[in-house]
């Protein structure tokens, strides 16, 4: 059999490229394949999207300190992240990396939001929450990661293009009824999957 493949989405025919050896994809595509054979029917189409990251730009920030922003609120009826900031701050401080108690000592009732920066080299990440009830993660402005609503520990992940330097990060979570658990993890260029140490994150 021989396979033709396309890279526009449309179905592959015995007309569209075919394929001989390793090829290079050089944009966002939705890759299709068919296998032909005389006197056999058309096998079924294989399909797999790609997309291409571009290099989120490293921010030029000044008189930086370790560690990250934290704000904490008390929470009652929470169904997303977005309304954490329904209610108001309580408490506020810096601390080394995000978790889920920055030091408040309560797991119930709990919206916290941390602003700060992360500090990266350069390459292609993939950020993971690991989260009971809700979280979002965002990077320059980017959802990344989406793990919101109530529901109990799960754990999501996205990917992104970072350029060498810092990155601004915010990470929002809640948490209801039961125990708070956040877990905020990468993996990247020469870093296996770990939890992000606090020696990345700056203010």
């Amino acid at each position: 059999a021989q396979l033709y493949y396309t890279l526009d989405g449309s179905e592959p025919r015995e007309t569209a490229n075919k394929y001989s050896g390793v090829f290079e994809i050089k944009h966002s595509a939705t890759l299709k394949v068919k296998a032909f054979k005389s006197g056999f029917e058309a096998s079924y189409t294989a399909a797999v999207k790609f997309r291409k990251l571009d290099l989120m730009p490293a921010l030029k920030v000044n008189n930086t300190q370790q560690g990250i922003a934290y704000e904490y609120r008390e929470v009652w009826v929470c169904k997303t992240v977005n309304d954490i900031t329904r209610y108001p701050l309580k408490q506020q401080g810096i601390i080394e990396a995000v978790k889920a108690d920055p030091g408040i000592g309560i797991s119930q009732k709990i919206g916290i939001i941390y602003r700060g920066y992360i500090k990266a080299p350069m390459g292609v990440y993939t950020f993971f929450l690991d989260s009971d009830d809700g979280s979002a993660l965002t990077i320059d402005g980017i959802e990344v990661v989406n793990n919101d609503g109530s529901h109990r520990r799960r754990e999501r992940s996205g990917k992104i293009a970072l350029a060498k330097g810092l990155h601004r990060i915010t990470v929002k979570h809640f948490q209801v009824g039961g125990r708070a658990k956040l877990t905020v993890s990468w993996q990247g260029p020469g870093i296996k999957k770990q939890e992000i140490p606090g020696k990345y994150f700056f203010h």
